[in-house]
Order: structure tokens, then C-alpha cells, then sequence
């Protein structure tokens, strides 16, 4: 079980990366995003993923697990990441 002070620091850091992530996806103009905001979007989604997955849901002490739903979200991501390079229409 994750302690109160660690689950405070996690929480800071999704707020963080969250405003990042608002940041970066320009979301009042979304459809400007190239290659490589859609690449720090995907890279802070999944270091959100990571720290909820580990911290939150305490993945710690299953690596395996862990790293399936590590890899499940990474897969999400890349998959999403190339619909918007390969098939957003443009305005």
C-alpha cells in the first residue's frame, strides 16, 4: 500500500502531466498537432498510465501484470498516435 505522502507526490505529478498534456494537444487547435506533439501527447499519456497503474492500483508487486497493462496502454497509445499522423483530415 502506497503511503499517504507518496499518493500526494503521484497526484502532483498527474496534475502536471495533465497540464502538460493540455499543453502540448494546443487544444484549441487541435487539428495543427504534428508528428511531434503527438509524440510528447502519447509519451506523457503513457508515464500517466505508468504512475496510476503502479501507484494507485498497486501494480508494484505484480511486475507482471504491470507490465501487461504497460504494454496494452503503449499499444493503445501507438495505435491512436498513428490515426492522427496517418488519417486526420485537415481544415
Amino acid at each position: 500500500m502506497a503511503k499517504p505522502r507518496e499518493l500526494l507526490i503521484v497526484w502532483a505529478l498527474l496534475m502536471a502531466l495533465s497540464l502538460t498534456l493540455a499543453l502540448a494537444a494546443d487544444v484549441a487547435h487541435a487539428s495543427r498537432l504534428g508528428a511531434t506533439m503527438i509524440g510528447v501527447v502519447a509519451a506523457a499519456a503513457a508515464l500517466k498510465a505508468q504512475l496510476v497503474l503502479r501507484t494507485y492500483l498497486g501494480l508494484r508487486v505484480a511486475p507482471g501484470a504491470l507490465a501487461g497493462f504497460t504494454a496494452a496502454a503503449a499499444v493503445t497509445l501507438l495505435l491512436v498516435s498513428a490515426s492522427f499522423l496517418f488519417f486526420a483530415t485537415p481544415q
